[in-house]
This record gives C-alpha cells, structure tokens and sequence, in this order.
C-alpha cells in the first residue's frame, strides 16, 4: 500500500512539475515576444526623434537666416509662426504638438488642409455644432438632420451659430456628389455662412494596414475605430476657433425645439 501510495505521489508531483515547466516555458516565449516589440518600438521612437530633430534644426536655420525679419515671416499663416516659435523655443519643458504624435503629417504641406472647403468661413459665434458624416451603403439620414436642425433656430440664432459638415471620405468625386447635393438644397443657409462643408486630404490619414488589434476586434474593426478617432480630430481642429461652445452630432438626429439655448443656458 505504502509504495502504491509512493508510486501516486510521485507521478502527481511529476505531472505537477512537468505543467509548471510548460507554463514557465510559455511565459517565457511571451516575455521574449514582449521584449522583441519593446524593442522595435523604441527603435522606432527612437527613428522618428530623430528625424524630428532633424526638422527642428531646418526650421531653427531657417529662422537665424532671416534674423527674425518680419518680411521674412510675413508670408507665414499665424498657425505656422507659431509652429515656428514653439520649436525653436529653448525652455527645457517642450509641449507636445500633433507632429509628434502624427509625424507622417510633415510628409506634405497639405495634410493639414482640408481637401474640399464650402462655406463663408464663420467665426465668432456662441455653438459650433460638428457633423461627421461618412459614404452609406443605404439611405443618408444627413438632410433630415441639417432639415431639423436648422428648422428649430430662430433667426438670431442662425446668426450665432455655425454648422460644420465633415464629409469623412478621400474620394473626392463622392465628397462633391455629397456637396453637389446640399448646394441644392441648402444653397441659402450655405452662402449665409450657417453651413459649411470640409473633407480631408489623403496626407491627412496614416497607413492604416497594419494597426495593433485590440479589444478583441479585427482588423477592419480596429482600422475603423482608428479612422473614426482621426476624422473627429481634423473635425475639432478645424471647429476649434469658429466658437464659445462645440457640441458633436450624429447624422441621423431629429432636434427639439429650443435646443440651441437649451444648450447655451446649460453651459
């Protein structure tokens, strides 16, 4: 009995063991795995910062070669010396801007421009409300909405505000059937300067074959989510100085009455 029972204990233990090894060779391939990606991605890092670097010392030459001359910078948009005066300010603490986090938008001039731009360009207004909108498989609810929208302001209200249409799409034959559409039938509240139409540039978006699944999605999942996130980006940036207030919607929304002070009061 003794050595049945000895005989038992020692395949359990081995069995035990034997488990225990294979567990601890797996986390060790998974630690390797995680430590190879570490690597590369500092590589990476490491590739662009420099290749950041290199860009801040062109601006900073170019900006000693002018000696600060305001002929020299006149030709600059106000967002470009200001670009300018943050890379070649020498505070130790640097605030990160969307190049480092997007450097692939240095690759073209027109990245940051919007591709299509309808509109009277509106600013100073109490709500800019944000419409992004994408290619449909089926019937687009976009003209009901802008419909309810614009129906349920009054006529000081349609004067202080400023409705922003950010057609999500780099087919640009699609982006002017989409504006072709709402020039028809909005063609007043365009030239008034209540509605305006954008869509990006293909520089704007950054190679999207290859993300990181996530969340347990595929990939068409994730490059979508990726895509979503950029397009609400380009979105704000371009709201960012129209106004007080910006408030997001959907494309397919029906609006209450008196939802534009509702709004206002409540902020």
């Amino acid at each position: 009995v003794c050595s049945s029972s000895t005989s038992f204990l020692s395949l359990s233990w081995y069995t035990a063991w034997q488990n225990g090894k294979e567990k601890l060779v797996a986390y060790q391939h998974e630690f390797h795995a995680l430590k190879e990606r570490l690597r590369v991605a500092e590589h990476r890092t490491l590739q662009r910062s420099s290749e950041l670097n290199t860009i801040l010392e062109q601006f900073r030459r170019a900006v000693a070669m002018s000696n600060g001359s305001r002929e020299a910078l006149s030709n600059f948009s106000d967002d470009t010396k200001k670009l300018l005066k943050d890379l070649t300010n020498k505070n130790v603490l640097q605030v990160p801007n969307i190049y480092h986090h997007l450097p692939h938008l240095l690759n073209s001039e027109e990245s940051l421009q919007p591709a299509v731009q309808v509109g009277l360009g509106r600013t100073g207004v109490s709500l800019v409300m944000g419409i992004p909108t994408v290619k449909r498989k089926v019937k687009s609810y976009l003209g009901e909405t802008l419909h309810s929208l614009i129906d349920k302001l009054s006529p000081e209200e349609m004067l202080d505000s400023v409705i922003v249409i950010f057609v999500g799409e780099t087919d640009l034959d699609h982006v002017q059937h989409v504006v072709g559409d709402l020039e028809k039938e909005f063609y007043t509240d365009i030239n008034s300067g209540l509605i305006e139409i954008i869509s990006p540039p293909v520089a704007y978006y950054p190679d999207l074959t290859n993300l990181k699944e996530t969340f347990g999605d595929s990939k068409e999942r994730v490059r979508w989510r990726t895509k979503q996130n950029l397009d609400y980006c380009f979105l704000m940036m371009y709201a960012q100085r129209k106004g007080v207030y910006y408030v997001q919607l959907e494309d397919d929304i029906v609006a209450k009455q008196n939802y534009f002070s509702t709004m206002k009061n409540f902020a």
